[in-house]
């Protein structure tokens, strides 16, 4: 193979150090102190402690305490509690706004009963 190289020619190279195949990743932002927020198969938070691993533009590899198909908070960190019951907000959308409307209030009893039974 006879290639010819010029001055002024650039090339991005990528040198592996470390790599895990598979690896079970979280964002970095979703680790404090070494803990996540996950919830529990009852709909409670639990502070769970995590080991770490390889970290990969701001991707952590989660080596213990987190699997695959846990459920584990985002944010804000601050408002969380231990036992606390897991709530996702509701993403107001079209879709949304077309089933429940404030004009029409038949959605509003079994809404507040299953909200209220948590």
């Amino acid at each position: 193979m006879n290639k010819h190289y010029y001055l002024s020619y650039h090339a991005d190279v990528t040198i592996i150090t470390k790599s895990s195949e598979q690896a079970t990743v979280l964002y970095e932002d979703m680790i404090a102190q070494g803990n996540v927020w996950k919830m529990t198969k009852e709909g409670n938070l639990l502070k769970q402690k995590v080991d770490t691993g390889i970290l990969m533009n701001s991707m952590l590899e989660i080596t213990s305490g987190v699997t695959v198909g846990d459920a584990v908070a985002a944010d804000p960190e601050s408002q969380f509690r231990q036992q606390a019951t897991f709530i996702t907000p509701i993403k107001w959308d079209h879709s949304w706004k077309r089933i429940i409307s404030p004009r029409d209030t038949a959605w509003y009893e079994p809404f507040l009963i299953g909200f209220l039974s948590r």
